[in-house]
Formats: C-alpha cells, structure tokens, sequence
C-alpha cells in the first residue's frame, strides 16, 4: 500500500520524487547560489527544458493514465465500487443488484444459486429452450471489461449469435438444415413451425433451424452451409410476397441473372459440373394459395424456380395447397414426407452435419432439458397423463436479454412506450396511453424518405386529419372514413395503390392477459430478443410486445395449443388443450368456430401459465392492415382517403369478437367525438382533430390494380360494401383525364383519339339511407358524365327480396356482354372474395356464354383467363 501511496504523490508532483525532504534540500540549493551562478544555470537549463517538455509531456501523461486506470482496478476490487463503478454506470452498465444475473429467462421468478446466471439461448427443444451456464456479474469486475462484454451480447443477440464470453453453448454445426417460411397471415409459418418440430427430434441438436426467409443470408444457402432446405411460400395481395421474405425474394430473384437467365443450355451445363451458387443443395418446398386470385401461386413458384436455376435438386415432392379446396390434406401428405425425407438423408449422408446420426432405437425418443423456471410449470400429474410428444411441440429458436430495472435502456424504454419527450402536448400523450396507440417519437416523427419506401417496421407517421361515421351510430353495421395527412412523407400514390396501417391490440384485453401472468411478470420488464417479429421493437417492455407486436385476437394455430397444454398444472387442463388441438372437429368448432382470444384459453384453463419468452415467440406476429385508397392526388391533394366497416360479431356462444385494427380507429375516434369536436357525431357528421394523432402508414402499390389510361375503353366496376371505395379513386382520377385530354382515349401524339367509353359501377350495400358509401360522390360523377350507368343493389330495401350485384349484372347482361367481348372492356371486382366474388365470376361467365351463343362453359373460362393474363379481368378480393 505504501508504494502505491508513494507512486501517487510522485505522480502528482511531476518528478518522479518520492521523499519531502529531498524536495526541500533543493529548494535550499537554490535559494543559496550567488546571481551570476545562478543566471548562467538558468541560461543552460531553459533551452534544455524547452527541447525535452515536448517530448517528456506526452510520456508523462500516458504514465498518469495508466496509474490512475490501476489505482481505479485495485479500488473496485477492493470495495466494488467507488471512481470506476460510478463512471460505469454513467457509461451505461448498471451494477447489478447482489446475486442477481443480468439476463434471466423468466424476467420474475426466483432462481435458486445453482440457477442464477444461466440464461436463454437460442436452440433449445420443446416448448422452452436449454439453459446455458454463463458467468454471474462478479464483484470485482472492472466496469471497463463489463461494458466491452454487454456490448458483445447485445450484438450477438442481434444477429442471433452466441458469445463465447457469456458461457459455453455448444458448437454450432457447420452445416444445417433450414425450414424457412414466407408467410403474411401466419398459416405458412405455422406449417413450417411444424415440420421443424417434426424434423429437430430426429436430428442432433442445433442441425435445424427455423428462420424467416428475411432473416436467412442468401449467400448462406450452399452445399457447404445449407444443404437441406424446406420452406413453405404463400403469396400476399395478389402476388406480392409476404413482409417477411420481401428483401429474400428480391435478392433470389436478382441472385446471379447473368449466369441464370436464357441460356438454358449453359446453365445445364454449369449445373452439371457443380458451379451454380446452389449446386450440391437439396429442397422441398410446399406453395399455399387461393386460386380465386388472378397471380394463383405466383410466389411459391417463382421461389422455386430460382431455386433450380441456380442449381438446387429436388429433396421431395414439391406441393401445392388450394385454399379452395382445403389446405389439410396437402399438407399432411407434404410435411410428413417432407421430415422422412430431410432425416433419410442427414442419417445417409458422408458429408451433412458432423455430428453422428443417431441409433436406431434412440429415433423419436430424444428428449431435452427445460430451463428449470419453465420445467415448473408442468406438473407431475401432467407427466404421468402422458407429456405432447418432442415431435409435436414447438421448438424454441429465439434468444432473449432483460434489463434490469432502473438500467438505462429500461427507463429509455419505458419513456419511450409512455410518449414521454415526444415533443406532443401532455394531454394527447395522455389521451394516447388511454387509448393505447403508440405515441412516436421525435426521432420517429422525423423519419422522411424521400422516395417514399416506408415498411411495417419503418412506417411514416402520418397525422389523422378526419374522420366521419358513414351510418348513423345506432347502426347495427358501422363503417367509417377516415382521411390522413402524408404531406412530406415523399409518398407519391396511384388509384388502385393500397395504404398499410399497423394497429394496436385493445388496452383491456392487454391488461387482462398480464393480470393472468402476474405470478410471472408486470407487463414492465424490458428485453431484447432475436425474435423476428419483435425484434425491430427492441429494447421493449413485455406490455408493448403484447400491444404491438404479438396477434393476441387470432384463431391459435395447433403448435400454440399444444404450447399451452405443456404449460398447464393440472392433467385435466393439459389433455383437453391438447385434446383440441389433436381432433379435427374440436378444433373446428371450439377454435375456428368461436375464435377464442388468448385471454379467453388463459381464463377458461386456471392452471395454464406459459413462461413469458415463449409466449412471446409462440404469439405470432400483429399483421398490418391493408385498406384500398379511396381518393386521388390530383383531387385530393396530400391527404388519403379510405373507408372501412367496423368489425364486430358474436359467435354461435354468443361471445362478442371485435376487429383488432378496426375497433382501434374506432377508438380514436369515438375520443375526438367525446372531446366534442365532432359536427353532428350521432347522425354521421366529420371528427376534426383538435389535438395530433399519429398512425403508422406505408405504401402497398398495385401491379395489376389500376385504372386504365385508354378512355375509349369502357371501364366496368363491380365493388358492393366497402369494396366499391378504390373505385372513388377510379373515377376522380378518369375525369381529371378527360378533362386533360379532351373527352376520348390517347392517341400516339397525346391528343384526343375520340369518344370516351362508358363507365359501369355496380354497388350493393343495404339500405340507400344508412350505408351508402360515397354515394354522393358516385351521383355527381353520374351528373358531370364521368360515370354513365351507377347500377346499385340495396339488399334490405324489399324484406320479400334481396338482391346483390350479381342480379343487376344479370339484367343487364346483353349490354354487358357487348361491352366485354366486342369493345375489350375493362373489368375490375373489388371486395369479398369468399362469396361475392365467385358469384360475379360465375355471373360473367354466363353473359360471355350468351354474347359468344354457345353453352361452352369451358370456352367461356378460357375467354375470362386470358384477359386475366392481359390485364382486362383484374380483381381485388380478400376471404
């Protein structure tokens, strides 16, 4: 101690010297010397000192960092604290509280000293993932090195790896298999997650992964890398691919074009010898969609035609599933074969995976340990009525991290979610939290893209400028239009284009699910996570997650019922979740039928208590909501328009079940109404905001969707309900046209090249009084000539009668047939797809039938295809 006390006064007095007395011998010296002496001593000495401080200064001071850097490591061994600890915890690391690890699985139950320390990593089995040991935060830590090793963690966790300094999980395989899974809805992803439980209880640990093709590296998917690859691909929109395989699809498609494109021979060629990105990679792949829609598979089979091009070989038998006529069978039939197949040839082949393939008698019968928070939750007796097989539960593939409370990042998180530092007025963040809509930031406020490409997880904030109630409140059916303001978002919109909005899950029914997790969590822990749908929120609390990221409204997939099940205390809750999730028609009347939210199955089964990691992966993500444009730049200037109907039913139970983005606006709504800004809120009247409301948009444009620039066309539209509100956007937009070129079609040289062709809407709602739609809108088109037939069916005007869009049709057929096949018209369906729009499909088919004089249904179809294929017969249609 001594010699640091001395290395210490030496540094501070800036000559090395340790002893007083030395000091003060010197001092006498130099006080004692005669003027002369003294002169030419300083004559000699300054030129010496004013050549060496430039060079000894900088040593000097290196060596005082480096002493005062080991007096700060010797004081927080010592004591834990002190310089070092406080300049820590300003740079960002919180001491930990004693014996407390600073990511744990389960972010509130007690761990005892065995447990602590352990934490979550990716690739665990079953419904939880194994615990890894890492090192607890210990005393005498530097905070230099505790600082560089969660900086470490925080990177790994983000790009799904593991740091060796947090433990020793076990090494990853060089090669794997991937089950991937392009999904919009969530049923491709579920069918994926499946067959991922099915293959990773027959391979060794860490060979399978599950991933979004968003989170898998292109350049990856090599023999070398990835041998085997599964995925299942369903198209969104009407062959756009879903948001989470969008920037995958667009590199597949880019992927080597040069040495890919027509030149079928060389590419045979380059396949044969082994040089094509993919040579040596095996797949199967399993394409879901609805052949009601015009691009009938067009993202399954695009993804595996890249695939072979660039030199992968068939695994499997590569199916398709029509939603038409039911997905089940297909499926079953693919995903069983599709594992035997995956584990055949890891368990066959010299060069997949190097780890050993297992005995034959230890096939099917692995099992892997629980993290022991979530090994509670399943209760001897449920072990004894029999565990869900390994095959059939979901497998944990995320990692987590959670901040300790009081951290920096969850207080910032915390702020953040409550709207504080917004820059909004304390009464609409107020207004927001009630409401529970996401308050954005200033630094989200201030995100501009220029080029207008905003995503889900990158959306522009756009400000609600009004809203009306269409039909009176007392309606039984509400529907709504709603205007936002996108005026420097960089935006620039179509007629046809559609606007995604992200909504957020009811405040109650948030709160009731984090009253029934009580034992586990408040709802205000803050994690992080590799997690795909929650990771662009991250750092969050658990009650953010619920209200923005995670579907808490859906009809549960089979995976998460079993999930749910192995989280029950009591034999009698597990076999019956599992008993539905196994028998068809439970589950097709108790699940499908009644669409229990997820607090419905935590109340109706008291001991089910999910660990809350799992029950965050296992949720599946919050889809945005698609709404067609109901307005026109050019009439409406930077304000967009659209129209819904309000979302409420009750089941055959008699259980009320709500919209989750629909009851959202309505909200917000129904808050300005009670502010009393609204001009005649009960009979309909428009909702100004006096106070800011953001929501997040971003742009979906439409390929085939649009409306035609040659006017000498006729133009036919059929959109009953809210399905008529693109059609708005047509017409405004076709009588900006006619009033720029002159009434008539384009010719070469831009100038009018004659009559314009007549223009059908047929419109279907229920009453002329209560729920038509921008009919004044459609009645002064009709008035100005922009709209020359406005065909509309009221379904509840004659209670003797109903009649639909498809009647009127009828009448008019002979007029309609003229239009179609004589004059090339254009024909465009918007709206239900489940009923309405094969009724109208059906309906044209009748009237070509008639116009050709034929009964030749097949010629009829062949006619309506090919104008599909050439843009004629497009259709907007949602089940």
């Amino acid at each position: 101690m001594g010699s640091d006390r001395t290395g210490s006064d030496g540094m501070r007095g800036g000559l090395g010297l340790g002893s007083g007395r030395v000091q003060e011998g010197i001092v006498q010296w130099v006080r004692g010397m005669k003027p002369p002496v003294a002169i030419a001593l300083a004559a000699v000495a300054v030129p010496c000192v004013a050549f060496l401080l430039p060079v000894l200064a900088p040593v000097a001071l290196v060596a005082l960092i480096a002493r005062w850097m080991a007096g700060i490591k010797r004081t927080g061994g010592r004591e834990g604290k002190g310089k070092g600890g406080e300049d820590g915890a300003r740079g960002g690391q919180p001491p930990p509280r004693d014996g407390q690890a600073r990511n744990t699985a389960d972010p509130v139950r007690p761990r005892s000293e065995k447990q602590k320390g352990q934490q979550q990593v990716e690739g665990g089995g079953g419904a939880s993932s194994a615990p890894v040991p890492v090192p607890a935060p210990a005393q005498a830590q530097a905070p230099g090195p505790a600082l560089l090793q969660r900086l470490r963690a925080q990177k790994s966790a983000r790009l799904g790896r593991k740091d060796p300094s947090l433990g020793t999980p076990p090494a990853e395989p060089e090669q794997r298999v991937l089950i991937a899974y392009a999904s919009q809805t969530g049923t491709a992803e579920e069918i994926a997650r499946a067959l991922h439980s099915k293959v990773s209880c027959r391979l060794p640990d860490g060979v399978a992964h599950f991933r979004a093709f968003n989170d898998v590296a292109l350049d990856d998917v090599t023999a070398a890398r990835t041998p085997l690859v599964a995925f299942v691909a369903a198209s969104t929109g009407d062959g756009d691919p879903p948001d989470n395989a969008a920037s995958f699809y667009a590199k597949l498609l880019r992927k080597d074009r040069n040495k890919t494109g027509d030149d079928a021979g060389g590419e045979s060629e380059a396949k044969a010898k082994g040089t094509m990105p993919m040579s040596g990679v095996k797949f199967t792949c399993l394409g879901l969609g609805d052949s009601n829609y015009t691009r009938f598979m067009a993202i399954p089979r695009n993804m595996r035609r890249r695939f072979e091009a660039l030199g992968a070989d068939a695994l499997f038998w590569h199916a398709e599933a029509d939603e038409v006529d039911g997905l089940e069978e297909t499926v079953e039939k693919w995903s069983d074969g599709a594992a035997d197949a995956i584990a055949k040839h890891f368990n066959t082949s010299a060069t997949l995976g190097h780890a050993p393939p297992l005995p034959e008698k230890e096939k099917g019968k692995r099992t892997e340990g629980r993290a022991p928070e979530q090994a509670s939750s399943s209760s001897g007796a449920e072990k004894e009525a029999g565990s869900i097989p390994r095959g059939l539960l979901p497998v944990r593939t995320c990692s987590f991290e959670w901040h300790s409370e009081g951290s920096p990042a969850h207080l910032q998180a915390l702020q953040r979610e409550s709207g504080s530092g917004s820059g909004s007025s304390a009464a609409a963040a107020s207004a927001g939290g009630r409401l529970s809509w996401h308050w954005p930031t200033e630094a989200e406020l201030a995100r501009i893209d220029l080029g207008g490409q905003y995503t889900a997880q990158a959306p522009f904030w756009a400000k609600v400028k009004r809203m009306r109630r269409v039909t009176p409140r007392s309606y039984g059916k509400q529907i709504i239009h709603a205007e936002v303001d996108i005026e420097g978002s960089g935006i620039a919109y179509k007629p046809g284009d559609a606007f995604g909005l992200m909504p957020v899950n009811d405040p109650a029914l948030v709160d009731g699910i984090l009253a029934r997790l009580r034992a586990r969590c408040t709802g205000d822990e803050v994690f992080e996570t590799t997690c795909s749908h929650l990771r662009s929120a991250a750092p969050c609390s658990v009650r953010f997650a619920l209200a923005h990221c995670c579907d808490l409204t859906s009809p549960p997939k089979k995976s998460f019922l079993r999930f749910l099940a192995d989280a029950c205390g009591e034999a009698e809750d597990a076999h019956d979740l599992a008993e539905v999730a196994a028998t068809k028609a439970r589950y097709a009347k108790e699940v499908l039928g009644e669409k229990p939210t997820l607090l419905d199955l935590l109340e109706q089964y008291p001991s089910c208590s999910p660990p809350v990691e799992g029950l965050l992966e296992f949720l599946p993500a919050l889809a945005p909501r698609m709404y067609s444009v109901s307005s026109t730049a050019e009439v409406h200037g930077n304000t967009v328009h659209f129209a819904f109907t309000v979302v409420r039913f009750e089941t055959k139970s008699g259980r009320v079940r709500t919209g989750v983005a629909t009851h959202w606006l309505e909200r917000i709504m129904e808050h300005a109404e009670q502010k009393g800004s609204s001009s005649s809120s009960s009979s309909g009247g428009d909702v100004d905001f006096g106070f800011d409301v953001h929501v997040p948009v971003f742009l979906r444009p439409s390929k085939d969707f649009i409306v035609p620039s040659d006017l000498a066309k006729p133009l036919i539209m059929i959109g009953p309900g809210t399905g008529v509100a693109p059609f708005r956007s047509f017409l405004h937009h076709r009588s900006t046209q006619e009033v720029a070129h002159g009434t008539g079609s384009t010719d070469d040289n831009g100038g009018s090249s004659g009559r314009a062709g007549e223009c059908w809407l047929f419109y279907g709602c229920r009453e002329r009084t209560k729920d038509f739609l921008y009919g004044e809108d459609f009645l002064a088109l009709k008035e100005s000539g922009t709209l020359h037939h406005l065909e509309t069916a009221f379904s509840r005007a004659d209670p003797g009668r109903k009649v639909y869009v498809q009647d009127l049709m009828k009448a008019r057929a002979e007029a309609l047939g003229e239009a179609i096949v004589d004059q090339e018209a254009f024909v465009f369906v918007c709206g239900d797809g489940a009923h309405m729009a094969k009724d109208v499909h059906k309906c044209l088919q009748d009237i070509v039938m008639a116009r050709k004089g034929s009964g030749d249904a097949d010629q009829a179809e062949a006619i309506l295809k090919n104008m599909q294929k050439r843009g004629k017969y497009v259709r907007d249609i949602w089940s």
